[in-house]
């Protein structure tokens, strides 16, 4: 089978973008689609055809952008390079971007998405500037393609998509593991459910803080995570705690977040510690109940958000037998090795996709 090597430029016009006058009010919330590059970030798939900001043919004009026609490629150029999306709809971009109108005896939308996402590292890596990277249009026009005839591109890029869809799917049920979750919570513990005793924080569990770690101490050498109010920070090489935690975030966008730890862990000054009694909570009830508190709603309001021990005292929470929190967490238990499951054949999903592209632009299929 042979295959051409053809530069972008000759099988696709390549088109910038721009962004009308912000302060002029007539060039805005018309109806014609504007993407940001950031409007690509989290794309269920890969097409578009709304975007959060609409601008006016005046704005269209003013701006001297030009309206892509439906099944152009967008290609974000900088902020940052390499986000791909197929218009379902004519839409106008901004100035972060370098779109492809493909030449339809040449190449079809799809292939050329495929190739680009594929090749994304590399088109990262012809990025230049100083205060972000951006790829311009002439270095855009000299990226050279391998392009099949069109069949094999239509054969190749529909292989890509049934391969991109089996991972959609798994994705989709980590996600409807998630939900199951929180109606498992729901309802054993939620409103209609049984009529439960019911205590404040301030009685039953006792915060206090971590302990300060300084940045240059924590290493990926170390198999220890330190967890501060927004997850694992990074490792440690010794443990504060040899027993799983309930670490609940202090300070900052992420106070009042909920985490538990494995057995063994650092916990940070950014985060409280939740001591209580064993023998009335389960730790996977405790630490569940705890984010349905919402705690995060009882940070303080002016300056950086902070929650403490004395803030969440007053806040009430059921109190079931042990008999039915030891139900919940088996039932807890039996979906966390489904999600544990779920990750891994979506590791083996995204490795697959990664083969197959690999193999597609090699015409190895």
């Amino acid at each position: 089978m042979t295959w051409q090597t053809v530069r972008l430029d000759e099988i696709a016009e390549i088109v910038g973008g721009s962004t009308p006058k912000t302060g002029v009010a007539e060039y805005w919330n018309g109806d014609i689609p504007w993407v940001t590059p950031a409007d690509l970030s989290n794309l269920p798939g890969p097409y578009i055809g709304a975007t959060p900001r609409m601008i006016t043919a005046a704005g269209l004009s003013s701006s001297g952008s030009k309206l892509l026609a439906a099944g152009s490629v967008l290609l974000s150029s900088r902020a940052p390079i390499g986000h791909v999306a197929i218009n379902s709809v004519p839409m106008a971009t901004n100035q972060g971007f370098k779109s492809l109108v493909p030449d339809a005896t040449k190449v079809i939308s799809k292939y050329l998405y495929w190739w680009l996402r594929t090749n994304k590292d590399y088109l990262q890596s012809l990025g230049n500037g100083a205060t972000f990277k951006e790829i311009s249009k002439a270095i855009v026009s000299r990226v050279e393609v391998q392009l099949p005839s069109i069949p094999e591109q239509r054969r190749l890029a529909a292989i890509l998509d049934q391969a991109e869809e089996l991972r959609t799917k798994r994705c989709r049920a980590a996600g409807l593991l998630d939900e199951l979750a929180v109606s498992v919570f729901a309802e054993m513990f939620g409103p209609g459910g049984p009529d439960l005793e019911t205590r404040t924080l301030g009685e039953v569990v006792h915060f206090s803080s971590g302990k300060f770690l300084p940045a240059k101490n924590m290493n990926n050498a170390g198999d220890v995570p330190v967890f501060g109010g927004n997850g694992i920070n990074g490792y440690h090489d010794e443990a504060m705690f040899e027993e799983p935690q309930i670490v609940v975030g202090r300070v900052g966008a992420y106070c009042g977040v909920v985490h538990g730890t494995p057995s063994r862990s650092w916990v940070t000054d950014n985060a409280l510690i939740a001591n209580w009694d064993r023998s009335m909570f389960h730790f996977d009830y405790l630490s569940d109940a705890l984010r349905e508190s919402r705690l995060n709603s009882l940070s303080s309001q002016s300056g950086q958000p902070l929650i403490s021990s004395g803030r969440i005292a007053g806040v009430k929470i059921a109190v079931p037998s042990m008999a039915v929190q030891t139900k919940y967490s088996d039932r807890i238990r039996r979906i966390q090795n489904l999600k544990r499951e779920s990750r891994n054949q979506l590791r083996l999903f995204d490795e697959l996709l990664a083969s197959i592209q690999y193999r597609a632009f090699r015409g190895e299929l």
